[in-house]
């Protein structure tokens, strides 16, 4: 493509870098604008100058106006003193008139001199002011001297009038002068009269009392005469005398407290009301002549704003006009050459080629410009070529992303086929390992020589050995596998240290050896964790301390911290500390490697795979802890590990024995076979029941019945979880909103669980979460321990019972009864339900050896046919392999439960017998419906604690 024109003028402007044009034009500009700024600095400050002074007559106004209110308020305040004589109130007008006076001290600093007219009015208004004062004081003297006559001396002459004629009265009683008592009668009267009148005088200044006042006081003068002018004894003509004297004093007393009075009102009314309504009239002048000089101020700012706004449109004129001849100029010189160079990098954007770059020999910035877009140019061409080469490295590298996914997708599905070779391999493995370690104990009952006995011993060692050794590679592989998960249930930490001692204790002391448990830091509460894996953790390295220790001791120490109050969450410290033959220091890291011991020679000397520590460390890993080692070569060695577990709650004791049947229950459940088995369950224990098909009709029973009755009448309701247009959660949570329902108790139970829903359930308010098909005796011991008080009514967070916490607590009952003693109870009949010749033979035998009649079943199905086929109650308990041909144990047991094999085998006892060891078969096999778990091999001493703790339930139920 041909270069762009581009055209590089010669006019004089266009010459020169375009800095240079640009710095010139801009410095004009400046030029002007410093200029115009100077003008507007010079306006403005004069314009501050006339604001000044229009805020200072602005001031003055306002201060008049202030003073010309003080004034008013003083009049007021003089009216109220008039009426009131409140002290108060006399020093509220001085303080007013302190007021005015320092504004007017205030207003004559900011009068100028030269204004004569305003001096001359201010010096009038402080002459007013200093009059004024001075009528104020003497308005308080006023007032103190009418006071002073009227509520001193003339008070005091009515009294002394009252009490002279009091004593003249009694002495002419005693005289029996009758002439003299009618008539000093009438005078006392005249001058309770003017006594009376004259103080309402002084109330309300009405002259009409005026008169009243003098007439009586010379009525009662002149009676007093009278009686003088007639011949009288000398102690009562000296009495007359006086109080003759008294009335003469009273009447002109009265006649100057009048006079005083007349004096204050005209001082107020005519002296003060003058002196303020002078000063207001001068404030008044004044005002007007401020607010005059302020309107002067204000017409001469707002002319000078208007020429300097003018001014100002002028020069922004110009100003533009210059702008605009400079910037066609400048653009002149610049736009076009810059439009070429757009247009070039326009080209470059598309891809287009451009041999060359217009304007690239100009020695200004378009120049350099176009210098750097020619090495655009070329900075273009070397990124198409690497454009080009990273589209194939991303193809490449999509290639490989795709067979990444694939690997992945190949090492899931190895994973899973890893998982299911080992469930397989653990069920096939133990499955003959069941009958050779079953056949065995059979063999070791016969009558043997003492050559055979020994061999048989040595054969039931080495298969022992050899199942520790399975269960120790398959947990390897399934921690390798990610498919060993760690429980959290509720057990007691004492009983499994001491269990654990109950157990080493006979090989320990074989070997001669002594063994301390220390667990004194423990309570005695229960905690929360996986009781199986730390069993696992302690049997492992208690019996590798026995393996190497020959003398000594063996001492097992440890302590429970807790380190989170509110959750609960604790630490088990455990140390194993032996007296054996010690590690070497250079030995120690590699003890916890799988398949690995501190020597060779030990393999040779004590045997084993080196697997028992990989799998403490693993563990104790996977329990939130660690584990170490601390060891002295022939001196002996301690390991340590340390692990979290969980707080537990629960309280609940052993299941009471209640009366249910006084305790009305309310079935909700849209599934007619769910109605009948539930309805069943409760009828045989003579349970009152209603049953609603629907949330909806669930919530309009309770509310018709709750009216009817007063209160809640149920006091357990069951709910399904699985039901059309509002599910068991739903309803239970309106129900635990209704305060009229916190007395019943909600049960959940459901075909339907996962992970996560019981704590879902207990937050939500549920007592009980049971699983369908429902078990009897999960359903009575739920019950009873609500009924009892056992368990709250549902509030969230409180402990929720299950069946596995139910069996847990049918076990601690179990333990801390008597033992039934079931054993002894010959012919009991059992079913066996397994498809395996050998393991049949075994466990048949094992059961034989316990006293129990035993019927064999291959399969799920012949089970079923053999159940339905039997009279009630011809078994007793139904032990049932899980993995067999035709129907397996789960369905077997679901079909039980829903009553395939009749309404009585509903709620018999059944065990699961599997060779299954893989996390979550316990959960399965209760969850189908069974009541219990027996891993295979089966061992005498858990098949016969297992026998007798669901019979003796059986028969305490029947």
């Amino acid at each position: 493509m041909n270069k762009p024109s581009g055209n590089d003028s010669d006019h004089s402007w266009t010459n020169g870098s375009i800095s240079r044009h640009i710095i010139v034009s801009f410095m004009l500009l400046l030029v002007i604008s410093l200029a115009v700024m100077a003008y507007n600095i010079f306006g403005l400050n004069d314009i501050g100058q006339r604001f000044n002074d229009f805020r200072q007559a602005s001031n003055k106004a306002d201060l008049m106006s202030k003073i010309n209110n003080d004034i008013a308020e003083i009049q007021r305040y003089i009216l109220i003193f008039s009426h009131t004589n409140n002290t108060a109130t006399i020093v509220e007008i001085k303080n007013l008139y302190a007021e005015v006076l320092n504004d007017i001290s205030e207003l004559a600093e900011e009068v100028p001199l030269d204004n004569n007219y305003e001096a001359e009015l201010l010096g009038q208004m402080r002459r007013n002011a200093d009059a004024f004062g001075e009528k104020i004081d003497s308005l308080q003297e006023e007032r103190d001297f009418r006071d002073q006559l009227v509520q001193d001396k003339l008070i005091a002459l009515f009294e002394g009038l009252d009490q002279s004629m009091v004593s003249l009265f009694a002495e002419a009683v005693v005289k029996q002068n009758d002439n003299v008592l009618v008539n000093l009668l009438q005078a006392q009267r005249m001058i309770s009269n003017a006594e009376v009148y004259s103080w309402r005088y002084f109330s309300n200044y009405k002259s009409g009392l005026r008169k009243e006042i003098t007439d009586n006081i010379e009525q009662a003068s002149r009676i007093l005469k009278t009686l003088q002018s007639l011949q009288q004894t000398k102690p009562i003509a000296s009495q007359l005398s006086s109080i003759a004297s008294m009335i003469k004093q009273t009447g002109a007393t009265f006649s100057q407290s009048v006079q005083a009075e007349r004096n204050y009102l005209f001082l107020v009314n005519v002296v003060v009301a003058g002196e303020s309504s002078e000063l207001r009239t001068v404030a008044a002048k004044l005002k007007e002549e401020f607010l005059g000089r302020q309107q002067e101020q204000f017409s001469l700012t707002e002319f000078q704003l208007g020429f300097i706004q003018q001014v100002a449109i002028v020069v922004a004129l110009f100003a533009a006009c210059l702008t605009i001849l400079i910037a066609f100029l400048t653009g002149k010189a610049i736009s076009k050459p810059l439009e070429s160079i757009t247009e070039t990098f326009e080209h470059l954007i598309k891809g287009e080629t451009i041999d060359e770059v217009p304007g690239a020999n100009r020695r200004d910035e378009i120049g350099r410009l176009a210098q750097a877009a020619n090495v655009f140019r070329e900075t273009n061409e070397k990124t198409r070529v690497l454009l080009s080469q990273t589209e194939q490295f991303a193809e490449e590298l999509q290639q490989r992303e795709q067979a990444l996914q694939e690997a992945v997708i190949t090492a899931q599905e190895a994973s899973l086929t890893k998982t299911q070779f080992l469930a397989s391999m653990s069920h096939e493995i133990r499955t003959p390992m069941n009958g050779v370690i079953g056949m065995l104990h059979l063999l070791s009952k016969e009558q043997l020589n003492s050559k055979q006995q020994h061999y048989t011993e040595l054969a039931k060692s080495s298969a022992d050995s050899l199942l520790v050794l399975i269960n120790d590679i398959l947990d390897v592989s399934k921690i390798e596998a990610g498919k060993l998960d760690i429980e959290m249930i509720d057990f007691d930490l004492r009983s499994l240290f001491k269990d654990l001692s109950n157990a080493m204790a006979y090989r320990i002391q074989e070997k001669g050896l002594d063994f301390v448990l220390d667990i004194d830091a423990i309570g005695k509460q229960k905690v929360q964790g996986d009781p199986g894996r730390l069993r696992q953790i302690l049997t492992n390295l208690v019996a590798n301390a026995l393996k190497f220790t020959e003398q000594g001791q063996i001492t097992v120490r440890a302590r429970l911290d807790v380190i989170d109050v509110d959750s609960g969450k604790q630490q088990l410290h455990c140390d194993i500390m032996d007296t054996g033959i010690g590690i070497a220091s250079d030995k120690v890291d590699q003890l916890f490697d799988t398949f690995t011991q501190a020597d060779s020679t030990t393999t040779r000397k004590y045997g084993g795979t080196g697997l028992g520590l990989s799998i403490v460390r693993q563990l104790c890993q996977l329990m939130g802890g660690s584990v170490e080692v601390s060891s002295e070569l022939g001196k002996g060695s301690c390991f340590s590990f340390n692990l979290l577990l969980g707080g537990s709650d629960r309280v609940l004791g052993p299941v009471p024995d209640i009366d249910m049947a006084q305790y009305p229950v309310l079935i909700v459940d849209d599934d007619a076979t769910n109605i009948e088995v539930l309805s069943g369950m409760l009828q045989k224990k003579s349970i009152e029941f209603s049953v609603c098909n629907s949330g909806l009709e669930c919530l309009n029973l309770l509310e018709r019945r709750t009216q009817e009755q007063g209160a809640c009448p149920f006091k357990i309701a069951i709910l399904d979880m699985q039901m059309p247009n509002m599910d068991g959660a739903e309803l239970a949570r309106l129900i635990r909103n209704n305060p009229d329902y916190d007395q019943m108790s909600l049960v959940m139970m459901t075909s339907m669980g996962a992970r996560g829903d019981a704590q879902s359930y207990a937050d939500i308010g549920f007592a009980a979460y049971l699983h369908k098909p429902a078990v009897a005796q999960d359903l009575y011991d739920a019950m009873a321990l609500i009924l009892s008080g056992q368990q709250a009514s549902g509030a969230a967070g409180g402990t929720l019972l299950t069946r596995h916490n139910l069996a847990d607590l049918r076990e601690d009952t179990e333990h801390s009864s008597p033992k039934s003693g079931l054993r002894r109870k010959p012919k009991l009949r059992l079913l066996l339900v397994e498809d395996h010749p050998i393991n049949q033979m075994v466990a048949q035998g094992m059961l034989e050896d316990l006293g129990y009649s035993v019927d064999v079943a291959n399969n799920g199905l012949e089970a079923i046919k053999l159940l339905q086929g039997s009279s009630e109650q011809a078994y007793a308990l139904i032990l049932m392999d899980c993995q067999m041909p035709v129907m397996d144990g789960y369905t077997t047991t679901r079909n039980i439960r829903k009553g395939d094999a009749g309404d009585y085998y509903r709620e018999i006892s059944i065990v699961a017998m599997t060779a299954n060891a893989m996390q979550g078969d316990r959960e399965a096999c209760l969850d189908a419906g069974m009541n219990d778990y027996l891993s295979k091999p089966i061992d005498e001493q858990p098949l016969t604690e297992c026998l007798e703790k669901w019979l003796s339930q059986a028969n305490n139920a029947g």
